[in-house]
């Protein structure tokens, strides 16, 4: 059986030629190496006569004038001296240290069907195969190459690196041309240039924000140390200027390269396999991208309450299919078929990486329909390329997990239909809406406002624009929790870039404040906005009479979530704190009666919520008679948590149950309360 899909005929050699604009990218990030060694020399010379300025100075100080003082004098002067030269070559120790690559690596006896079809990918390409295969966990495929001094001089064998999200995203046909795009960037001679410029950022970087001489000045020794302390301050804060603007230009140049290389690799994956493979590509690999991360959060959320899903692979396929849904996509053949460019903001926020950035896909496709080659569409799975494909799913899942969270021990392992059960999934509103209200509450408005006429149609409303900025609103908050985490320590990185400029973690704090002072912002305009769509809905309701019903579902819709997300956070904490309970070896009597005393609050607490959401939620809940049912036992029980001084643990796993059905209900009626306005809403048009 062959698994390579044929290629196009009668490809222009001119497709794969490089470039003018390619050359003279190469040229310019050339040239900004070449001003970066000349700049690092000069200052290595400067380093070396003010080492040998302090030296002399040291020694005829103490021979013309011999006492203590003059001893810590001569001291500061050689310390000063000996700290520049460490300030610039400490960068050595980085270039020593093992990367530990991401995921797992491969062999042809594993999977001899996917190293074949490398290895034609490969020949097609005209690019050297890899050295190593390595099979990650996320919707992504890359080239990489070790960062060391040797690679200067000898050529770096790369490694490839397959994201199973990406395999469980595309088709063959696609997934063909996912890898002749990375092999694309193995026949570049340029890539030599993108080593270059790797090992002169991580030279600059090590020296502008990861050197221990900078850190070892912020503790300010105090006297006469003190005082050449702040003159070699003063001397290498001169020097982190030009290194910083030298860093600056380098990678101002090189990200003009890079998208070069990127268009030149789109041109490698369009003449081994046609235009429109290339351009599904990208589209499923940014629809995916988009329902993986948020799939990847809800996965964080549940694995705190102790449960891991079997197979992410699984569920990440039924999420595309439940998102496709409601966006109105179609799907064939398992897959979301993506016509034309969906509203995605691109990503701003990058881990790794750090020094290459993408042209957009709008660019990227453009020029993939300029080309116009025609390919053959092969719809099979590229699963079919892998052995054992359940197994090496429930790997990468659980690989997925160790590397996310590494201090998990104790945990069990849900089923995708379990798991499914414990997110916070919602369907869409309406198609009308363009997604307007999707993956988000209703923001507080007043439901008595004077009708007004800032919009005199539905489709002002709901422009593209104001979708495009509610989903970049969207994206801000996402960032926001990767920010605050990086600023709080949980996430092990030493930099990153946000909106093509490089950060330190320390300046994630800073970054962050400047974000919230943004999402400010952006939460006023949307209120506004909703407002004015309130407004309008209003407008329409009066011409059939039906204001009334519209205020009140609104109201209604409104007030269910509120008071639903005040008691998701109770009903959590003690999900979390059950989870954490049953990870523990031993419980001491003091400690256990402390934990029964505090379950036993919070029960309180949501049982006083369960009895409201019982009463106020009826017509609903009419329809769900086993949890009226379960409800109405846990408020007749009401766990005590204690057997005599001991924690009753027996009653854990009841009153857990108990939380995870009132959770998952509270999500379902706030989501038919929205829909009730919403389908009211859509109704009038």
């Amino acid at each position: 059986m062959n698994f390579y899909p044929p290629g196009p005929v009668n490809v222009p050699p001119s497709l794969t030629q490089v470039s003018a604009g390619f050359r003279k990218a190469v040229t310019r990030s050339i040239l900004t190496i070449i001003l970066f060694i000349v700049v690092f020399v000069l200052l290595t010379v400067a380093c070396l006569l003010l080492n040998v300025a302090c030296f002399w100075a040291a020694i005829h100080l103490v021979m013309a004038w011999f006492s203590k003082l003059t001893l810590l004098i001569a001291f500061g002067m050689v310390w000063a001296g000996v700290l520049s030269l460490v300030f610039l070559y400490q960068f050595l120790g980085t270039f020593f240290k093992t990367r530990e690559k991401p995921g797992i690596e491969v062999t042809a006896e594993e999977h001899p069907r996917l190293f074949e079809f490398i290895h034609q990918v490969t020949q097609d390409a005209g690019a050297p195969s890899p050295k190593r295969i390595y099979l990650t966990t996320d919707v992504n495929a890359a080239v990489s190459y070790e960062g060391n001094l040797l690679s200067l001089v000898f050529p770096a064998r790369k490694d490839l690196f397959i994201g199973m999200g990406l395999v469980n995203s595309l088709n063959l046909g696609e997934f063909k041309s996912a890898m002749a795009h990375e092999f694309g960037h193995f026949s570049q001679q340029s890539m030599r240039v993108g080593s270059y410029v790797y090992l002169s950022n991580k030279m600059l970087y090590s020296i502008l924000f990861d050197n221990g001489v900078n850190r070892m000045l912020k503790n300010e020794p105090g006297g006469l140390l003190g005082i050449f302390t702040l003159i070699l301050a003063g001397l290498l804060s001169a020097m982190q200027g030009i290194l910083k603007a030298i860093f600056k230009l380098v990678n101002g140049q090189y990200s003009k390269l890079s998208k070069e290389m990127e268009f030149h690799a789109d041109a490698v994956a369009i003449s081994l396999n046609g235009s429109q493979n290339l351009i599904h590509t990208l589209r499923r690999i940014t629809f995916s991208g988009k329902v993986t991360e948020s799939m990847n959060r809800q996965m964080g959320s549940i694995i705190r309450r102790g449960r891991q899903v079997q197979n992410m692979y699984t569920l990440q396929s039924r999420l595309l299919l439940e998102e496709a849904g409601k966006e109105g996509i179609s799907v064939e053949n398992g897959l979301p078929v993506i016509n034309g460019s969906n509203n995605t903001p691109a990503k701003r926020l990058v881990f790794r990486d750090l020094w290459s950035t993408h042209p957009s896909n709008q660019d990227r496709e453009a020029k993939a329909n300029t080309a116009a080659i025609s390919g053959s569409i092969d719809t099979r799975s590229p699963w079919i390329l892998f052995d054992n494909v359940e197994s090496l799913q429930e790997l990468m899942t659980r690989l997925y997990y160790v590397e996310t969270y590494p201090d998990l021990e104790k945990y069990t392992i849900a089923t995708v239909d379990d798991f499914y059960k414990e997110m916070e999934t919602e369907p869409a509103a309406p198609a009308i809406f363009k997604g307007y209200y999707d993956g988000r509450g209703f923001t507080k408005i007043n439901t008595e406002t004077p009708l007004n006429e800032q919009f005199n149609s539905f489709e002002k409303v709901y422009q593209e624009a104001h979708i495009e900025r509610i989903r970049n609103r969207e994206l801000l908050l996402e960032e926001m929790e990767y920010i605050a985490a990086i600023r709080e320590g949980k996430l092990d990185i030493s930099n990153f870039r946000y909106n093509d400029e490089v950060y330190t973690t320390d300046d994630a704090g800073k970054l962050y404040s400047s974000m919230v002072i943004q999402a400010r912002d952006e939460l006023k305009w949307l209120e506004s906005m909703d407002q004015q769509a309130y407004n309008f809905h209003l407008q329409q309701a009066a011409r059939t009479g039906d204001v009334a019903s519209v205020q009140q579902k609104y109201k209604v819709a409104c007030e269910t979530e509120q008071s639903v997300f005040s008691s998701i956070d109770r009903v959590s904490t003690v999900i979390t704190l059950i989870a954490a309970i049953r990870t523990y070896e031993e419980i001491t009597p003091d400690a256990g009666l402390v934990l029964a005393i505090k379950l036993s609050a919070l029960q309180g607490e949501i049982l006083s919520d369960l009895r409201q959401f019982l009463e106020k939620q009826q017509d609903i809940l009419a329809a769900y008679p086993d949890f009226s049912k379960s409800a109405n036992e846990w408020l007749d029980k009401k766990y005590t948590f204690k057997v005599g001084n001991d924690l009753a643990m027996y009653e854990l796993e009841p009153v857990l149950n108990h939380c995870i059905d009132y959770l998952e209900m509270m999500q379902q009626v706030r989501m038919q309360r929205r829909k009730q306005y919403l389908n009211d809403i859509a109704a009038l048009q």
